[in-house]
């Protein structure tokens, strides 16, 4: 697996700004962030910018949500 940062330019209260997420492609990173939403709303993740940052080193066999950003209003 690889780990993938996604974020969106829509600025929202109340809503997730990006997320690091481990994940085995693009596709499910995506439904990875749609499953999370909250007030940003499924949407912006199908045209939200996805950068691969790395391997996944770890233990973990499923992926995950590793750390996310929320903007809290």
């Amino acid at each position: 697996m690889k780990i993938y940062t996604i974020e969106h330019e829509e600025s929202n209260y109340d809503a997730y700004l990006g997320h690091v997420i481990v994940a085995n492609d693009k596709k499910e990173v995506r439904e990875i962030a749609k499953k999370s939403s909250a007030d940003e709303g499924k949407e912006v993740w199908d045209k939200a910018k996805i950068t691969t940052e790395g391997e996944y080193t770890g233990k973990k066999k499923e992926p995950f949500t590793m750390l996310s950003d929320f903007s809290a209003g």
